[in-house]
């Protein structure tokens, strides 16, 4: 069996973003939800980057052929990172 170095290949992240709140579906007051946003932690491999997103990937797979496939990706708008820490 090959081995691979995916840290020679994608960068592991932690990611720590911020994201908005689905408050509840019904009758409550205004003012209980005026401040609530969500904190969110993400860990994964970063597969793309650029001004506006940063998509990770928390599974990752070797094929032979075609080079790295992944499953379970999210995209973070970089507006929403508070902070992130390499792995």
């Amino acid at each position: 069996m090959r081995k691979i170095n995916i840290k020679s290949k994608l960068k592991l992240v932690l990611i720590e973003w911020e994201d908005s709140v689905l408050g509840y579906q019904g009758w409550k007051f205004i003012d209980d939800n005026i401040n609530q946003t969500t904190i969110f932690l993400s860990v994964g491999f970063i597969a793309f980057e650029d001004e506006k997103k940063v998509v990770l990937y928390p599974h990752i797979k070797n094929k032979k052929r075609k080079g790295l496939s992944g499953s379970g990706d999210i995209t973070i708008p970089v507006s929403a990172i508070i902070k992130r820490k390499y792995l």
